[in-house]
């Protein structure tokens, strides 16, 4: 099951890949980098940070199970990778990263992130879990440390989720 979820990931981690442009500007005023459905990943210096989202309703029930996700219309689920460049042709490496993130819809009403780190194999990946209402925007400030780096990366991923 595992290596279903890993495959998953990175498949959709590859086609988000596609979609957008990676982002050095586009900060917001905060001076955090802005990621969206639309610009889900950036470039910071040697790393990349990938992030989506998705109601948990769109994942398999085994898959939701086998890593303790709430499957049900109320809750959300946000995916962040975390990887270093590669000199040369050739796939990105996963890395540990601290992760803080806080959430908030556009009301401002706080929403509580519970994030749980998944290594699969080679794979690491961050997995946060977040109640939600049906086409509620949401904005997640993270402030990632990459292991073994001095520099937070600090990123906004805001993400309309819609409920079945």
């Amino acid at each position: 099951m595992r290596a279903t979820i890993s495959v998953l990931v990175s498949i959709g981690m590859l086609g988000l890949a596609g979609c957008g442009s990676p982002s050095d500007v586009g900060s917001s005023g905060e001076g955090r980098t802005r990621l969206s459905l639309n610009n889900s990943y950036a470039e910071f210096g040697e790393y990349v940070v990938h992030i989506n989202g998705m109601a948990s309703t769109g994942l398999e029930p085994a898959i939701a199970e086998n890593y303790g996700i709430i499957r049900n219309e109320e809750r959300g689920v946000v995916n962040l990778v975390v990887l270093k460049k590669t000199d040369g042709v050739g796939m990105n490496k996963p890395v540990k990263a601290d992760v803080e993130v806080s959430a908030a819809n556009l009301t401002g009403q706080l929403k509580p992130v519970e994030i749980d780190e998944v290594v699969d194999g080679q794979s690491i990946y961050y997995l946060g879990q977040v109640s939600i209402d049906n086409r509620e925007t949401i904005n997640f400030d993270f402030d990632i440390r990459p292991e073994g780096g001095t520099r937070v990366l600090a990123v906004r991923f805001t993400h309309q989720f819609y409920a079945e």
